[in-house]
């Protein structure tokens, strides 16, 4: 004989529900959508690094630090730029504040030489930056780089909050590190990941800290719904041998199919008189029965016969709240009342059930909390805490029936330690569920924070703890799937709408999470099958079925550069991602503009690749792709767009001619000439050549991923991502892109992606897929983009 034991429900404590509250009041709030409110003075501080800063008026550098265009010294010499523009958000609490002026930083005779200017602070839901534009001398003396709206540094809000005051927000000292896009900049002194100073920011306006989007965790399972018309509140049960679910409410039982959710038979209503509603009930699979408690002490036995059910009041006096099944009997205790519990034993069948009462059981005066049965006809029970300055938590007892009592022996590690001054109150283990081959789960209802979760396994002579407790967090209600041994979370409470179910692996990774219902009861079924019994206003039996996974980004867009010929000129950029979901998802591209707090659809831009036809307006813009399915939406990471426009080059000098004398045709130049009439060359598409097949990594991890042939009369330059993403195995790696900046006329250069040390062993074995966005420009040409995509495999390995 199986049973299913109904579960003591106690109401929340209100700081979670004021929490929960607040969340979906501020939903709210965000779906009114106010307008930007632009920021026009402030300031911003940052003194890039002090280290640095010392370095390049120290003895050996022997150089200055220049300021202009408004910025000034702070008291502790970091410098302090004016705010000349921005915006806040209030709808997503992002914030963009632009800054006038500039820094230089020069050294060692001009060979370091450095100008930070048009700092930015980019704080938004995607993420905190701070942007400049920033030219840099080069150390072999070449003309210096320029590279505009260059993320110097990744900002870290984590643990900072705005403070708004006298009309005024601050932000003090957000921690910042360098990028790799940044690096460069500081001439090879810093790498990847280096503090910089923080950088604290003010301005006159409203702030708030950015709200995360509401992005769903990659690979997340989800659920399908059914719903039934049967009203009714209570417990459910899955009935597997007859393929039913079984609904105990407090006024009625009924039956519905497992799989249409159409009601079975009639159901059996009982009187709500002198007080009778089921309070508590267990389920014998075996028999279609549901054992029940009510209210006012009486018990009852519901049977299906196959078109409705049978009704049976069963003999004896019961304690209120508590009952399991075991070895063919049915216990029913009272749930944290009196003392020492008392046990009353029902056996016997349809018409012939007989009750006795058993001595009280030795719990050193303490009620029971919850009762549950082993497969083997023993019974676990938790008991109440003891008070003795403060909460004593108490062990679980085992509790063998000798026929006429129990004989409790306690469970050793179930005793949670006493909470010390300071720590979180724990009343100790609680709740019992069954959990799958005829294990039990303890749960406890902690005043505060997280709650634990205990597994016990169980052999003839005892019961032992499993493990350590899985940590998580506490909920409304939650059951375990016997057949999967996952875990079934309630989060909110019965009477709030949009309630939360996570479904948790055994060791407690998430598995898969459903919102849109008010959860009253829930059950767990084999196939990942979950029935709800839902609290709303219709009181519908619910089933939750597993339907797919939702989107996992598996391409990344790299960032795009184009050099447009000329003025009012156009070149073309090309983006690029991918996603694994179940069903397939949709894709919709988004651009966000510099200064610009709120991505917005790109008409259109519906399919994995966008092209886009960039103005020298476009410069700055990030894209991003969104993914959705039935099961949520994810986006993948920004990319930047970075659009320059060729220096105009000096016409041909002509020799005067005199007006009587014909002119000499000049010679062709090698480049075409960039005139109000003029169009430039086209690259031909050979100046970037994809090798094909599947390509042999070096020992040391370096694939060759195409080939620059600069075509003659050219001057070519290369631009390419700093780094790509690669995926190898299930593990997505970081891997370096190696190419030249600038190719001379005629000559050819190599395109070679470095993966790291970890990636390269991964690859043993195994293939990935390496995509890299290069773009080669000329003066006098229009720029060449194009994918490398190279299929790559480990080293080979020489015979020997």
């Amino acid at each position: 004989m199986t049973s299913r034991t109904s579960r003591s429900r106690r109401p929340l404590l209100v700081a979670f529900l004021s929490i929960l509250l607040a969340g979906l009041a501020a939903s709210a709030a965000r779906a009114t959508d106010p307008p930007p409110e632009p920021i026009t003075a402030g300031t911003v501080e940052w003194g890039v690094k002090e280290s640095f800063r010392t370095y390049v008026v120290g003895g050996i550098a022997r150089g200055s630090i220049t300021l202009d265009g408004g910025v000034s010294r702070t008291p502790a010499g970091t410098f302090s730029f004016p705010v000349n523009g921005g915006v806040f958000d209030p709808g997503i609490n992002g914030t963009v504040a632009n800054t006038a002026g500039n820094v230089r930083m020069t050294g060692h005779g001009g060979t370091l030489d450095m100008r930070i200017s048009d700092l930015r602070v980019e704080l938004l839901p995607e993420g905190a930056v701070l942007r400049a534009d920033v030219r840099s001398a080069q150390r072999d003396g070449g003309e210096p780089i320029d590279t505009p709206d260059v993320v110097l540094a990744d900002l870290d809000i984590s643990a900072v909050s705005p403070v708004t005051a006298g009309g005024v927000t601050t932000w003090s000292r957000i921690p910042a590190t360098l990028t790799r896009a940044g690096a460069p900049a500081f001439g090879g002194f810093y790498r990847m990941g280096e503090s910089l100073d923080p950088v604290t920011f003010s301005y006159e306006g409203n702030g708030g800290k950015p709200v995360p989007e509401n992005f769903t965790a990659p690979a997340t399972n989800f659920f399908a719904r059914t719903d039934s018309d049967t009203p009714g509140k209570g417990n459910v049960f899955h009935d597997v041998t007859r393929g039913l679910v079984h609904k105990a409410g407090s006024d009625a039982v009924n039956a519905v199919d497992a799989v249409t959710l159409e009601t079975r038979g009639t159901p059996l209503a009982h009187g709500l008189v002198d007080d009778d509603q089921i309070v508590a009930t267990a389920f014998d699979a075996d028999a279609g029965r549901i054992f029940a408690s009510h209210r006012n002490g009486r018990a009852s036995v519901y049977t299906w016969t196959g078109d409705t059910y049978t009704h049976e009041a069963l003999p004896g006096t019961h304690g209120v709240g508590l009952v399991a099944l075991a070895g063919g009997k049915a216990y029913f205790a009272a749930e944290d009342q009196g003392t020492n519990p008392v046990v009353t034993v029902v056996s016997g069948g349809p018409g012939a059930w007989t009750a006795s009462t058993y001595p009280e059981v030795d719990t050193g005066g303490l009620p029971f909390r919850a009762l549950a049965a082993l497969p083997d006809g023993r019974l676990v029970a938790t008991v109440r805490y003891r008070v003795a300055g403060g909460a004593v938590p108490q062990a679980a007892l085992l509790l063998t029936d000798t026929g006429s009592g129990f004989t409790a022996t306690a469970i050793e590690g179930t005793a949670l330690p006493r909470a010390q001054p300071g720590e979180t109150i724990t009343l100790g283990y609680d709740g019992i569920q069954p959990g799958p081959n005829g294990s039990l789960l303890l749960s406890e209802t902690p005043l505060r924070g997280p709650m634990r979760v205990q597994r016990l396994r169980f052999d003839g002579s005892g019961a032992t703890v499993d493990g350590p407790p899985l940590v998580l967090e506490r909920t409304q209600d939650w059951t375990v799937n016997q057949y999967t041994g996952r875990l079934v979370l309630v989060f909110g409470t019965s009477n709030v709408p949009e309630a939360r179910i996570d479904v948790l692996e055994p060791d407690g990774e998430l598995f898969a999470s459903f919102r849109g219902l008010q959860v009253a009861w829930i059950a767990a079924a084999a196939d990942d099958t979950l029935y709800v019994a839902d609290n709303g206003d219709a009181q519908l039996t619910v089933k939750l079925q597993l339907a797919g996974v939702s989107p996992t980004v598996t391409g990344e867009p790299q960032d795009a550069a184009v050099e447009l010929p000329g003025a009012g000129a156009t070149g073309t950029a090309t983006f690029t991602a991918a996603a694994d979901a179940t069903p397939a998802a949709t894709v919709q591209w988004q651009r966000r503009p510099l200064g610009v707090t709120r991505w917005s659809d790109v008409a259109g831009a519906t399919a994995t690749t966008l092209s886009v036809d960039a103005a020298q307006a476009d410069n700055g813009t990030r894209y991003r792709a969104v993914f959705e399915n039935g099961g949520g939406r994810i986006g993948t990471r920004p990319a930047t767009l970075t659009v320059t426009a060729a220096p105009p080059r000096p016409p041909v000098d002509q020799p005067r001619t005199p007006a009587d004398q014909p002119r000499t045709p000049a010679r062709e130049s090698p480049r075409t000439p960039i005139g109000k009439d003029a169009v430039a060359k086209r690259l031909p598409r050979g100046t970037i050549t994809v090798p094909r097949g599947t390509r042999s990594a070096s020992r040391g991890g370096v694939v060759q991923v195409a080939t620059i042939s600069c075509p003659r009369g050219a001057a070519c330059r290369v631009a390419v991502p700093k780094q790509v993403r690669v995926r190898i195995g299930g593990r997505s790696f970081q891997a370096r892109v190696l190419a030249p900046a600038r190719v001379a006329s005629g000559r050819r250069a190599a395109v070679r992606v470095k993966l790291p040390r970890a990636a390269a062993r991964r690859l043993a074995g195994r293939s990935a897929t390496v995509a890299v966005n290069v773009t080669v420009s000329a003066d006098g040409w229009k720029a060449l983009t194009r994918t490398a995509t190279v299929r790559v495999r480990a080293a080979a390995v020489a015979r020997r």
